[in-house]
């Protein structure tokens, strides 16, 4: 059993029915309605986006935390397209929170504090929500790939883990009331398939990069011996950079070895090894 309903290019997660069920025998129908709108909004916001810079969205995931819209070729635009893509969604839910200003009503005050609430929250640099992706997108300018998968799921769990606490709080404040408990269990249960998902991301990246490397004009040199491992040396793997790596044996440098040659290693022996065992298999070429 995957836990989700299937419909073509949508996926509900059973999670979602049980939210929806929840909120509606606690008297919160109106309520609940109005905030699957914002959200499907929100969503539509980052898909006529990415439409107009000509990204497919291959499907929507409605969780009770939201929805996700999964992109296909998102990696083929530039950081800016991608920086508008991801902004978009709480760019909506600003624009009508602060259309809702100008009401005086207790349903349009509603309407206002939620569209500002779901701006703020998906703001919050938490993976995957948009914050978290904006926040990634700035970190795999400065850091290696590894590295920024490393600081953005420490984050996220730390950030679970305070809406864990925050909930506790609040359900023994304001009893029945379990938003932030739910939204921070949810976010923890989902760390390991995050990761999992982000890991299975960067392979799929440095396969699909290497033909495009020659189009790639940022290069990033690092010095290295003959023992070092290929684990280690993926470790130094950017986003959009070039990497090109000089290796020296007994302290004399003996040649360069190029991001393509160890991404074709990896594809054909997998990413045990060092550098020696590169040497071996890869002849020299110069480029």
């Amino acid at each position: 059993m995957r836990g989700e309903v299937r419909l073509r290019k949508l996926k509900i997660k059973y999670s979602f029915f049980f939210l929806a069920f929840f909120m509606i025998i606690f008297g919160f129908f109106l309520q609940f309605i109005i905030i699957f709108l914002f959200v499907s909004l929100h969503e539509a916001g980052h898909i006529i986006f990415a439409k107009f810079f000509s990204v497919e969205t291959k499907k929507v995931i409605i969780t009770p935390v939201g929805e996700t819209a999964v992109m296909k070729n998102i990696d083929s635009v530039s950081f800016w397209k991608k920086f508008i893509i991801f902004v978009s969604g709480p760019l909506v839910n600003i624009f009508f929170g602060t259309v809702f200003l100008f009401f005086d009503n207790n349903i349009f005050e509603f309407v206002e504090n939620i569209n500002f609430t779901l701006a703020f929250f998906n703001l919050l640099p938490i993976y995957p929500l948009d914050g978290g992706r904006i926040f990634m997108l700035f970190l795999n300018k400065f850091f290696p790939i590894i590295l920024s998968n490393k600081i953005i799921i420490r984050v996220s769990v730390a950030f679970s883990v305070l809406f864990i606490i925050i909930g506790i709080i609040q359900l023994v404040l304001f009893p029945y009331n379990i938003s932030f408990l739910c939204i921070g269990l949810y976010l923890f249960k989902e760390r390991n398939k995050t990761y999992f998902s982000m890991t299975f991301d960067f392979y799929k990246h440095i396969i699909k990069k290497k033909n495009v490397l020659g189009n790639m004009t940022l290069l990033k040199s690092f010095y290295i011996n003959e023992n070092f491992e290929i684990k280690k040396v993926l470790k130094n793997f950017y986003f959009d950079c070039y990497c090109v790596f000089y290796v020296y044996v007994n302290g004399k440098f003996q040649r360069k070895i190029f991001e393509w040659e160890i991404i074709d290693y990896i594809q054909r022996k997998g990413v045990y090894g060092n550098i020696l065992d590169i040497f071996r298999e890869t002849p020299y070429k110069k480029g």
